[in-house]
C-alpha cells in the first residue's frame, strides 16, 4: 500500500479516538536526525495560549486521507489527561519521559524500528528482556516543528532552488520522504521535490539550507504535479535523476 501524504492534506483531517473526534493536527514534531515524525500535535479547537496535547505516531490506526479522518488508538479521556505541551517552547526530554510514562509505552530512542512501524513494541520488549536496551541520546536531541521549516530557503551547489511550501509524510513509518519546493523565484510556476537526505546543512536560525544538487540536475528531474499524486515509479526516476539509491532499496 502506497503511503505518501502531503503534510497539509494530514492537517485537514479530523483527528477521531476510539470514542470520538478530538480535534485536528496542528502540526507535527519531527527529529532533524532521520527525520522521522515523533508527535502529531493536537489542536482541540479550545484556546489555551499554545497549550496542545501530543500524538505519538505509534497511537496512530487507520489514516484515511480520501474521508480526511486520522483514527486514533486511544481514547479521548486518556489524550485530554496526557500531559501537555506548551508550543511555544521547545520539546524537552524530560517533558517526552513524562510523556512516555503516561501512556507506558518504550520511548522512541529506546527502539530500533520507525516510529508508525509494528516492530516498535516488539524490538524494544526483546532487547529489553536481553538486557540490552539501547541508552537514550543526550537530553539536547533537536526536535523541530514542522512549521519552523516552511518558508525555508534552499540552495543548490550553484544557487537557490526555492522555499519550502510542504512535506510528503511516508504514513506506514512516519517519516518525511520529500520537502516540497516552489521555485517561482528561479523557475517559474515548477515545484520540485528533494529528499532531506540529500541537505548538506540546515542554518535554522537563518532559515536556509543547502543541498548536495545541482541546478541543472533539479531542471532535469522529472516534473512535479502538485495536483496530483507521488507513485513508486515516479520516485525511481526522481532518485535515478539525482543518481541516488531508493530509500526502499536500502536495508
Amino acid at each position: 500500500m502506497f503511503c505518501l501524504k502531503a503534510a497539509r492534506a494530514l492537517q485537514s483531517c479530523t483527528l477521531l479516538a476510539v470514542d470520538g473526534e478530538i480535534g485536528s493536527v496542528e502540526q507535527f514534531y519531527f527529529d532533524t536526525q532521520q527525520w522521522a515524525i515523533r508527535y502529531l500535535v493536537v489542536n482541540s479547537g479550545r484556546p489555551h495560549a499554545g497549550r496542545r496535547r501530543l500524538i505519538s505516531p505509534v497511537a496512530v490506526g487507520d489514516v484515511r486521507s480520501g474521508e480526511r479522518q486520522i483514527h486514533i488508538e486511544l481514547t479521548s479521556r486518556q489524550i485530554r489527561n496526557s500531559p501537555a505541551v506548551d508550543t511555544l517552547r521547545p520539546v524537552s526530554r524530560h517533558f517526552e519521559e513524562r510523556y512516555f510514562d503516561y501512556y507506558g509505552w518504550p520511548p522512541y530512542w529506546q527502539t530500533g524500528a520507525s516510529p508508525g512501524c509494528v516492530r516498535v513494541r516488539r524490538s524494544f520488549f526483546r532487547a529489553r528482556r536481553a538486557g540490552n536496551t539501547p541508552a537514550a541520546p543526550p537530553a539536547g536531541e533537536n526536535l523541530r516543528a514542522t512549521t519552523e521549516i516552511r518558508g525555508i530557503a534552499v540552495t543548490a551547489r550553484d544557487g537557490s532552488i526555492g522555499q519550502v511550501v510542504d512535506f510528503f509524510i511516508d504514513s506506514r513509518y512516519w517519516v518525511i520522504r520529500y520537502l516540497d519546493i516552489d521555485t517561482r523565484d528561479w523557475w517559474q510556476g515548477r515545484r520540485v521535490l528533494i529528499s532531506p537526505g540529500w541537505l548538506d546543512h540546515i542554518d535554522w536560525t537563518g532559515r536556509t539550507a543547502a543541498a548536495a544538487l545541482t541546478r541543472d540536475a533539479v531542471r532535469q528531474a522529472p516534473e512535479f504535479d502538485s495536483s496530483g499524486g507521488i507513485d513508486r515509479d515516479y520516485e525511481a526516476r526522481l532518485f535515478r535523476n539525482y543518481g541516488y539509491p531508493g530509500y526502499w532499496q536500502q536495508g
